[in-house]
């Protein structure tokens, strides 16, 4: 009887320590490993236009404070990340595997700008961006304003091997 109780034992600390490796912890609904994407943004290049507040409507574009920015990624599934934009103008995102992304860059409450990323060989951009599996770093470099959209240095898509919009590319 004490042998059978062991080895019960044993079992249910076996199984409470193997599901302890593979929980869905709290702010990350998929499970998975984060992968981040960093960048920069050329606050000089955005026009006074793009800053809607009123606060706004006298100041040159030179001196904007790349510190009064920020960048959001919303995934479809209600995952969001924020960061600041530091004074050099850099910022770092970690978003979850498995999930498709809108990110867009802020002033405050007021949006200024959707980054728009390279979707397919054609160089057609989409304003999403599918974050399809852990890896290094996705590094956008430096993100100007052009038509009305943030567009980055470095397309996120080839340093994802081409897997960048949705699970059925």
């Amino acid at each position: 009887m004490k042998t059978i109780m062991k080895c019960v034992l044993a079992l249910m600390v076996a199984l409470l320590l193997a599901g302890c490796g593979s929980a869905t912890e709290v702010g990350n609904p998929t499970g998975e490993v984060p992968r981040t994407m960093v960048g920069s943004v050329d606050a000089s290049t955005i026009p006074e236009s793009a800053l809607m507040t009123t606060e706004s409507l006298d100041m040159d574009t030179a001196s904007i404070d790349p510190a009064s920015l920020s960048v959001i990624a919303l995934s479809e599934e209600g995952y969001e990340a924020l960061s600041p934009v530091n004074s050099n103008g850099y910022f770092s995102l970690e978003l979850y595997v498995g999930q498709t992304y809108s990110v867009e860059l802020m002033r405050g409450p007021f949006f200024v700008a959707a980054f728009s990323f390279e979707q397919d060989d054609q160089g057609n951009r989409q304003n999403r961006i599918y974050v399809s599996e852990s890896g290094s770093e996705i590094n956008l470099g430096t993100c100007v304003y052009q038509n009305g959209q943030m567009v980055p240095q470095n397309e996120p898509r080839r340093q994802m091997g081409g897997q960048g919009n949705g699970p059925n590319s």
